[in-house]
């Protein structure tokens, strides 16, 4: 795809992906798949990607963005890689390179995990406000979406929309595109938006000595 373009800091590659649909108007969601991955069978995932290999070619011009930059500044992957051993650490990022088929949710333990988390689009009007004074444009925010904590570490409470991320298996879908349902109930606010403070540091963790991944 040409123009793909560049992620904003914080940014989901889920929603750049997302954006680059909505820069080229296109409305299909298999039409954006052939575009921007050659492949209609690719499912969009929020969280734990794959095919990030073919996104970091879409990127090569900007001199940046190899695939472990993707995966460490992109997705959630830094949530769980400190719990993990070196070895599944390095195998769910080749995965997240090529194709995983859910088995990076497997072996980072999300599938397992009690640890269960709403799975609707969600926005912190706050921190929109400022993305459309720096930006010009909304997009999905990494950290918006911490396991079981609907809060914002920075603004607290988060917004719902009605709309789930897998309601539509192919469909990426950019934020202001959904339809807005409903607020969170926002019992336990300050014990959870502290909560989501402490956790969202970890979105900001380097790499932990895994083979660097060259292509």
């Amino acid at each position: 795809m040409r123009n793909f373009p560049v992620p904003y800091s914080n940014e989901l590659i889920y929603s750049t992906i997302a954006r680059a649909g909505v820069y080229q108007g296109i409305v299909s969601p298999k039409q954006l798949l052939d575009e921007v991955y050659g492949n209609r069978k690719v499912v969009a995932t929020l969280g734990l990607p794959s095919h990030l290999g073919v996104i970091a070619r879409h990127l090569h011009q900007t001199g940046r963005y190899a695939v472990q930059q993707l995966i460490y500044e992109h997705t959630l992957f830094p949530l769980y890689a400190p719990f993990v051993g070196k070895e599944r650490r390095d195998e769910a990022i080749r995965l997240m390179e090529y194709q995983a088929q859910g088995a990076v949710h497997l072996m980072l333990g999300v599938a397992a995990s009690r640890v269960k988390s709403d799975n609707r689009f969600r926005y912190c009007p706050d921190c929109v406000a400022l993305q459309l004074n720096r930006y010009g444009e909304a997009f999905w925010q990494r950290d918006w979406y911490l396991p079981a904590l609907p809060y914002c570490p920075k603004h607290g409470a988060l917004v719902f929309f009605d709309r789930a991320v897998d309601d539509h298996r192919h469909q990426f879908w950019a934020l202001g595109h959904t339809e807005l349902l409903s607020d969170y109930p926002k019992d336990s606010l300050s014990q959870l938006t502290a909560l989501a403070a402490y956790i969202a540091p970890l979105l900001e963790g380097e790499p932990q000595n895994s083979e660097k991944i060259v292509r």
